[in-house]
């Protein structure tokens, strides 16, 4: 994306606006509640317009970034593997260990039709699922969903074909280098690029050691769903009916929540001394002052003058 956007492109009604504009329209309507009134008196601008303004965003961002959600290759860069590794070392016993990963449960409303296919006995809701891979850095270096709130946590692991992607990203052995590896709960099956708990059956006490420690650390994937959740509540209330664009949105918010954690860091960066990141790309700068200038604005310029709040994009 340039520094203009175009939008219903093909159309009659075909218009455009400065980037910056249009990622305050969108992050302003990220906000719950978000009325659609409320956004029109604020913008000046119609109802429909923003509706498809925000719509048009999310897609347009979602497919520039969307094979970097699913698995970042360059998060996943050998320099980085190295540092990874030897963050989670500090406080575990794993070796070549770079990051955790496991799946979420995010309740909707009950649907009209096949509320079968949604529904999870262990949750005792209906749902979909998802599952997110963290690196010690705090980025949700990959999320992949939603699925079905029935199935089992790993099936999205092996559809999404997560473990041929960890091969390519993780393994060294062929010039004599480490084979490096993620760490998720006992619903994944162990092999070269996943390691799990011990089962405490057979498990001497060493490895009993190593399951405690390990599970201190793995924490760190569940505080970033957390994460997601507290920052745009909305995704969280299974009262919303609109489960489809509820679902969709899930995991695109995670395209923001990584330039977010880029600028303070995060709760899981600063546990691994991991305090900031730089932001490499003019859309991670765009994405930083479309949110300064949007605080900006509900905290300054609409309670002195609505006249003014009104007529500023007229």
């Amino acid at each position: 994306m340039g520094d203009i956007v175009y939008f219903r492109e093909g159309t009659p009604s075909e218009f455009s606006l400065p980037i910056i504009q249009a990622l305050m329209i969108l992050l302003r309507g990220m906000v719950f509640p978000a009325r659609s009134a409320d956004l029109s008196l604020l913008f000046g601008k119609a109802k429909s317009t923003l509706s498809d303004i925000f719509h048009e965003m999310i897609e347009k961002i979602y497919f520039k970034f969307y094979s970097a959600l699913r698995f970042d290759y360059c998060q996943f860069r050998e320099s980085n593997l190295i540092r990874f590794s030897r963050a989670i070392r500090e406080r575990s016993p794993a070796m070549n260990c770079v990051g955790f990963i496991d799946g979420t449960f995010n309740k909707m409303a009950r649907s009209i039709v096949d509320q079968d296919g949604v529904y999870n006995g262990h949750s005792r809701g209906h749902g979909l699922k998802y599952q997110a891979v963290v690196t010690p850095d705090g980025i949700t270096s990959s999320i992949m969903g939603p699925d079905s709130g029935r199935n089992h946590d790993v099936r999205l692991y092996h559809e999404g074909q997560l473990d041929g992607m960890m091969g390519e990203a993780f393994d060294f052995s062929s010039i004599n280098g480490p084979c490096y590896y993620l760490y998720g709960d006992s619903a994944y099956t162990e092999s070269d690029h996943m390691m799990i708990p011990y089962k405490r059956q057979t498990a001497d006490e060493q490895e009993i050691a190593i399951n405690k420690s390990m599970s201190d650390v793995r924490i760190s994937v569940e505080h970033e769903f957390a994460h997601v959740g507290n920052l745009w509540g909305f995704l969280k209330y299974s009262q919303i009916s609109d489960n489809v664009v509820k679902s969709n949105l899930t995991r695109k918010m995670e395209t923001f929540i990584s330039f977010y954690i880029c600028q303070p860091g995060s709760e899981t960066g600063l546990k691994f001394h991991f305090f900031r990141t730089r932001i490499f790309s003019n859309f991670g700068k765009f994405i930083q002052l479309s949110i300064i200038l949007t605080c900006f604005w509900e905290q300054w310029i609409r309670p002195f003058n609505d006249t003014i709040y009104y007529n500023i994009f007229l």
